[in-house]
């Protein structure tokens, strides 16, 4: 972990709370510049956010929560955790190409930000086309006329040509009546996604007063890992060890609590994707206190935007037909945090694929009374309970010894983790989205040398705290970490590369920090795309050193 220190915060009675009372009046305001508001599902959403606080930098937030949300849904489709960097908050959302058809909303938002109502959060409306037929939306959006306060740059551009593949250079000239300095993002699209562009930074104002009570959110400048210990006798855990591990960035601490029930790991810096493994020892004794990871996001609207007002499809504009399908767009391999659900299967830490009989929550939905100990007894006659181990066996697999008549005993795995089956008895069918029974030796009992055979389980997702890995004393977890940067593929600069392969670009530039100097003009190469459907549409959002929004937008004739 780059720049790492490590403090274990003695076990606090509560949550810990920002205590920096003169910071109620300095809220922080975003504003999020996207590409374009309408995309195909496969495509990337590049965006770059501005965060405007009265507090010096050495203050300010660091890290920048982006989420895709769909009405009914309860948790995000997509959410990134974006850190500033040289090019401020700059980062993307990668659309799955299995993301259905539909409006959405794109939220914004800082961990400060958390204190005010979910109301005054930044949002912009975000339509996904798949193929199926889409009329876009303008509910909920603003004004795209530049506010009469705005910087304007000095923008030009050589003739275009539009065929494809000509190179042209767009010019930016930032005049000495607008300050030292300025950093701009700027984005150039086909004409067909010229309506579909969110309102000016002028038109989104934050919240004026702090929400009531205490400040129960911090301003983010490091990472951390907070979370409570549980004691499943409900007592308050005392005397044991805490292990945290991280292994891929070489990282583990051990610290001994004697009395105690919640933890704060500050100072960490770890990337998306990050394994973190939590244990609790309390002297040898197991199934006694596990630990729970917690992470705070800004809760679902309880305002959906108003009905959408239907425009034309991009097909039907003015002019000449230009058809609207995403082409070959291009793909990245980067992964963002996706919390939509996958396509069914049922977790395995073997990775194999010859899992019979899996059940669906609709099959286990008549047992949501029962627990999963009962579940096996009743419907597998060949399963029984050893009353001296405890464990599971199978009566099929006897073998006669000395001793008299000896069973295999059957694996229980728990989200891909072995688990004990004295906790088989605390999960509820009700908590259980599959499962897959298996008396047979398959692949995965040999693996798991469970000659008797294999039980998997994978929880429901809202149940995941019930999970007996939890009550097992340790959990496994990958919390949002910072997104790994990535840069727009663009062709103007990789032309070799790109000369044999279709480039059928909806966003024909994206660059989310351009820095300019009063009276020193930036050129900028433009390339055209393979269906060359001019004119192109600008779009320049930015500040300059001064605190002045720059914000502007052309049609490329």
């Amino acid at each position: 972990m780059r720049g790492f220190y490590y403090r274990l915060m003695s076990f606090l009675p509560g949550l810990l709370l920002c205590c920096a009372a003169f910071a109620q009046s300095f809220p922080e305001k975003v504003y999020v510049h996207l590409d374009r508001t309408y995309f195909a599902a496969g495509e990337t959403i590049w965006l770059k956010a501005y965060v405007e606080d009265e507090l010096p930098d050495a203050y300010a937030s660091l890290f920048l929560y982006v989420e895709l949300l769909e009405q009914g849904k309860k948790e995000a489709v997509l959410r990134a955790k974006i850190r500033r960097g040289e090019a401020g908050f700059a980062g993307h959302l990668d659309l799955p190409e299995e993301l259905p058809g539909g409006h959405y909303l794109l939220r914004a938002y800082t961990r400060w930000q958390l204190n005010w109502p979910e109301e005054s959060l930044f949002r912009v409306p975000i339509d996904v086309y798949d193929g199926t037929d889409l009329t876009a939306t303008m509910a909920d959006r603003q004004s795209l006329e530049e506010p009469a306060s705005a910087v304007l740059l000095t923008v030009s551009w050589d003739t275009p040509v539009y065929e494809p593949r000509k190179l042209w250079n767009l010019c930016l000239l930032l005049p000495e009546a607008a300050g030292d300095s300025a950093e701009v993002s700027v984005s150039v699209v086909r004409s067909a996604f010229r309506p579909y562009q969110q309102g000016a930074p002028a038109s989104y104002v934050p919240a004026d007063t702090m929400s009531s009570g205490a400040v129960r959110y911090y301003r983010e400048r490091t990472q951390s890992l907070r979370g409570e210990i549980r004691s499943i006798s409900g007592r308050r855990p005392k005397n044991f060890t805490f292990t945290l591990i991280a292994p891929s960035q070489n990282f583990s601490q051990v610290a001994a609590v004697k009395r105690g029930n919640r933890f704060v790991v500050d100072s960490l810096d770890f990337p998306d994707g990050t394994l973190f493994i939590l244990h609790i020892d309390n002297d040898g004794e197991v199934k006694r206190y596990y630990p729970v990871i917690e992470e705070a996001f800004a809760p679902v609207p309880a305002k959906w935007p108003a009905p959408p007002q239907q425009l034309p499809n991009p097909t039907q504009q003015p002019g000449p037909e230009i058809p609207f399908a995403p082409g070959d767009v291009a793909r990245d391999t980067i992964r963002t945090a996706v919390i939509q659900d996958a396509v069914p299967r049922i977790k395995t830490p073997f990775g194999t694929s010859d899992i019979p009989n899996i059940k669906k929550r609709e099959e286990l939905g008549q047992y949501d009374n029962r627990n999963l100990l009962d579940y096996i007894l009743m419907n597998y006659p060949n399963l029984n309970r050893d009353e001296d181990s405890g464990q599971i066996v199978n009566r099929k697999t006897g073998v006669i010894n000395k001793n008299g008549v000896s069973y295999s005993t059957v694996s229980l795995f728990v989200d891909g983790f072995r688990t004990d089956w004295d906790f088989a008895e605390m999960i509820r069918m009700s908590d259980i989205e599959m499962l897959s029974v298996t008396t047979n030796l398959t692949s995965d009992a040999l693996l798991a040398r469970s000659y008797g055979g294999i039980v998997l389980v994978q929880l429901r997702v809202d149940s995941g705290r019930k999970s007996l890995l939890q009550q097992n004393n340790t959990v496994v977890a990958t919390p949002l970490g910072w997104q790994e940067p990535k840069a727009f593929p663009d062709p103007a600069k990789e032309r070799r590369r790109s000369l044999s392969l279709p480039d059928r670009r909806n966003t024909i530039y994206w660059n989310p920090s351009i820095r300019l100097k009063a009276g020193e003009s930036v050129e900028i190469p433009l390339m055209t795309e393979d269906r060359a459907d001019g004119p192109y549409y600008l779009r320049i959002e930015g500040r300059t050193s001064d605190g002045r929004w720059i914000s502007l937008s052309r049609e490329m004739k």
